[in-house]
Parts: structure tokens; C-alpha cells; sequence
């Protein structure tokens, strides 16, 4: 059974929205959003419950300088949650640290994804999820 598009689903303003206050407050306000471009998006139900997950690229700055760590183990470079401003020294060689500098620019790519409630479409800070798109040139 398919779904029928709701007219009410979150458009891009909301969209853009919602990822700018997920990083502003993982970041305390250290990183922000400074290009935002919905490219696709899915709408869905998902056992019993209406979704809609949309696909995005965009641009965040760094306000201040500071680190970026990479845990070894698991490959990846979280550039909201694991943005620090200070190098903390590890018992374990597992981490590497990367330098940012203030004003520093990256591209990024996610999805947001949104649950069809009583009260209209709702998203978690969980529900967003970022990350550092790779330019091949």
C-alpha cells in the first residue's frame, strides 16, 4: 500500500532549521550552518508509522579554532561532536587530532529524519545525522 503525499510534509525552510539548531547546540554555538540544499527526500511508513527522511549537502564554519580527534577504531571524523578546543591526552594511541582553524569551512551531507504525530512532524537532535562530505578533484 502505498503512501499519498501530504501537503503539510516539512518543507526546507523547516528542514534547514532544524539542522542549524542541532548544530548550534552540539557545538554551543562553535560551529554554525552557512549553506544549506535539500536533494532528495523519501516518504514512507515504517511499521505502522509515517516518515519522512530528507537528504541534504551544506557548508558549517568553525567560529573558533580548535581540534577535531578521530578515534582510530572506528573511522570516523564527527565534525560537530568532536570538535574540541583543547587536545586532551589519551592512555591510548587511539586518537588522532586534526587542526581547525577559526573562520575554516567544511562540507557536509546527512539526512533528517521525521515522524508523522498528532501534532504535526517531529525530529530528534538523534534523528539528524552529519557528515563530512569528500571532494574528489
Amino acid at each position: 500500500m502505498g503512501l499519498t503525499s501530504c501537503s503539510n510534509l516539512p518543507n526546507t525552510s523547516k528542514n534547514e532549521t532544524d539542522l542549524r539548531s542541532k548544530i548550534e547546540k552540539v557545538s554551543e554555538n562553535k560551529i554554525e550552518l552557512i549553506q544549506f540544499e535539500k536533494t532528495n527526500a523519501l516518504e514512507e511508513e515504517i511499521f505502522g508509522v509515517k516518515c519522512y527522511t530528507v537528504s541534504y549537502k551544506g557548508k558549517i564554519k568553525y567560529k573558533e579554532s580548535g581540534y577535531l580527534y578521530l578515534n582510530i577504531l572506528d573511522q570516523k571524523k564527527e565534525l560537530i561532536l568532536n570538535f574540541v578546543k583543547v587536545k586532551h591526552k589519551s592512555p591510548f594511541l587511539i586518537e588522532a587530532f586534526y587542526d581547525i582553524k577559526q573562520d575554516e569551512k567544511k562540507n557536509i551531507i546527512g539526512k533528517i529524519m521525521y515522524a508523522k504525530t498528532e501534532n504535526g512532524w517531529i525530529t530528534s537532535n538523534s534523528d539528524i545525522k552529519i557528515a563530512e562530505e569528500k571532494i574528489i578533484k
